[in-house]
């Protein structure tokens, strides 16, 4: 049996991702219908200071934006629906059809992906794509929901789009090496780090 290094992690497996990726993703995408629920438990601003994202000259709203970008038409839903089309694609198989209001669809494309990721471990050609946007998805929501971790909110995201600005919140892990937009992929590496600020402002 040949072992090759994961196609996420670089650990030796005999498969494209390694048992703890896939597992990983597998997690990830089971647990975001539920967090899409609670998050709207928690939309209301608290006390802390890390309810308020920086970045941005508007007044703050009177929620938290993290959660609401989380459950808006771009958050959890569209990380999901994204790669559900794109699988759908790769196997040649029809449209994702209308499944009514976002909660709905995010559980019914959390379904969609969760019982066909063995075959997109086995063959998509980006496997580890999908595990990184849900695993830096959870992530996000697991801070919103828990306030533990070392990632913090530091702003808005200011790619531009067909549609105008992202603006999804980003996040900032003092022990990472960039900064990745959950919603849209952008990047920054660290040298980037103040055009980053600049372009939030």
């Amino acid at each position: 049996m040949e072992y090759l290094p994961c196609r996420a992690c670089g650990y030796r497996t005999p498969k494209r991702l390694c048992a703890r990726c896939y597992e990983t993703a597998a997690s990830a995408v089971d647990t975001l219908p539920a967090y899409y629920t609670r998050l709207g438990t928690v939309l209301a601003p608290g006390a802390r200071a890390t309810d308020r994202v920086t970045g941005s000259r508007q007044p703050p709203l009177p929620v938290r934006v993290g959660a609401l970008s989380l459950r808006a038409s771009g958050g959890i839903v569209g990380v999901l629906t994204r790669h559900e089309d794109d699988w759908r694609h790769c196997l040649g198989w029809t449209h994702r059809r209308f499944q009514g209001s976002i909660e709905q669809t995010v559980k019914a494309s959390a379904r969609f992906l969760s019982v066909n990721l063995a075959w997109a471990a086995d063959s998509h050609p980006e496997p580890e794509t999908f595990l990184a946007d849900v695993k830096d998805l959870a992530t996000v929501c697991r801070y919103e929901l828990e306030r533990k971790g070392d990632a913090r909110p530091i702003g808005i995201c200011p790619t531009e789009a067909e549609t105008g600005r992202c603006q999804a919140v980003l996040w900032a892990d003092p022990f990472a090496m960039e900064i990745r937009c959950w919603s849209c992929r952008t990047s920054w590496p660290r040298e980037k780090w103040l055009a980053l600020a600049a372009a939030m402002v």
